[in-house]
């Protein structure tokens, strides 16, 4: 009597295994790598909605992402004084796929603002959304590159990974 059940306990830890396996292997196909090139420049009010006044616009290359708005939200002095040009922020994003499709992000970086006229930055998106297909979009993705703070001109390269949610939402 006691092998039937440790039959039956080992078939139903096995069926749930392999279930947890499938489950993980049809969630990573939902992900999607991304990498490329971007260039763009800041502009400011209106229509910057930015509460520090300063926005960015990219275009993106080398994957199906079209451009980036970046609103600043905060700027501020790391107050490291071992590196007084470095400089953190916080802002969202709004990633366009095409005219329909966006994605949503909240971003963290970090820029390095001297005398010289390049200030390299790296930026932080966590994706917390987009819409139709992508309403419940996760993942993340790091852009390096240089501002111009004499042109407003930045450019660089974005690498990273979206996540569709997989729930059934429209194509």
């Amino acid at each position: 009597m006691r092998a039937i059940h440790f039959a039956r306990a080992a078939a139903v830890v096995s069926v749930v295994a392999v279930a947890l396996t499938l489950a993980g292997t049809a969630l990573a196909s939902r992900c999607t790598t991304v990498t490329g090139t971007f260039d763009g420049a800041t502009y400011y009010p209106p229509p910057c909605l930015s509460p520090i006044g300063v926005c960015l616009r990219l275009t993106l290359s080398g994957s199906f992402l079209q451009t980036e708005d970046f609103m600043f939200t905060t700027l501020v002095n790391a107050g490291d004084t071992s590196d007084p040009t470095r400089y953190e922020y916080t802002g969202s994003s709004v990633i366009s796929i095409d005219r329909d499709r966006a994605l949503y992000g909240q971003d963290t970086g970090v820029m390095h603002i001297s005398p010289v006229e390049l200030a390299p930055f790296v930026t932080t998106i966590e994706i917390t959304g987009g819409t139709r297909q992508y309403s419940h979009a996760s993942g993340q993705l790091l852009f390096a590159g240089n501002l111009n703070l004499s042109t407003g001109l930045a450019s660089g390269t974005y690498d990273g990974t979206i996540c569709k949610a997989g729930d059934g939402e429209d194509e």
